[in-house]
């Protein structure tokens, strides 16, 4: 088949195509209806070193100290131990693993900023629970970065506990918003996807239809056949029986 025969195949089956289009946004649209709405809302969590700065040289050493450390706190905002955390915080009819499946992370490009995610079913619950993982991982850092308080006896027999401040600290930097649309599904997605698909078999069906059609219809048919010229043709009528 050339080009022209492509078009005279959609030209002639056109109402294939708009029945397969208007199907797939038909689907498009019960999809967006059937799904549940998710909302998502997100908390930053900024990474730094504790104590004032000496020098621009202890500054960068302090930085890089802050983004070395960044990878291992992602796994901590999506490990069960913080989720659970944040369960007996919040008292919501979770379990750990459920809570940390739906929080999710990215890291800020160049910097120590992390964005905890977490997604549900309730856009309010949604805002609580990211700003309750933010919160609960700031303490969790300063618990894990805190040493051990150390204890020393004096020659006077007094006993001397020292505390060490934590070198890196985590600080809530952003708090988590209402989110006031749903993260999925998209309605306009799911029906541009629907109308493509349908659109497709709809032309694909139109193609097929013309190439399995071996009726003869027009007199250009019957000279490509036969290698012959038409002489004449008889008109349909309806009207004679």
């Amino acid at each position: 088949m050339d080009l022209r025969q492509y078009a005279h195949a959609l030209r002639v089956h056109w109402r294939a195509i708009w029945i397969c289009l208007l199907i797939g946004l038909g689907v498009g649209g019960a999809l967006t209806l059937a799904t549940t709405p998710v909302y998502s809302a997100t908390a930053d969590v900024f990474i730094s070193t504790s104590g004032a700065s000496q020098s621009e040289s202890a500054d960068l050493q302090a930085n890089q100290i802050a983004l070395n450390r960044v990878p291992t706190y992602v796994s901590f905002l999506t490990g069960r131990n913080l989720a659970q955390r944040v369960i007996d915080r919040t008292g919501i009819d979770m379990t750990a693993a459920e809570l940390a499946g739906s929080v999710s992370t990215v890291i800020i490009p160049d910097s120590a900023i992390i964005g905890a995610t977490v997604t549900d079913e309730s856009p309010i619950r949604a805002q609580i629970l990211a700003n309750a993982v933010a919160e609960e991982f700031v303490k969790l850092v300063e618990e894990f970065e805190t040493p051990a308080p150390t204890t020393v006896t004096s020659d006077s027999g007094e006993t001397i506990t020292t505390t060490t401040t934590a070198p890196v600290k985590a600080t809530q930097s952003e708090i988590a918003t209402f989110p006031r649309s749903p993260q999925a599904p998209s309605t306009i997605d799911n029906l541009a996807l629907g109308a493509t698909l349908g659109l497709l078999l709809g032309i694909l069906i139109a193609l097929l239809r013309d190439l399995l059609d071996n009726t003869v219809k027009t007199g250009k048919q019957v000279e490509e056949i036969t290698d012959a010229a038409v002489l004449g043709g008889v008109l349909f009528d309806p009207s004679i029986p």
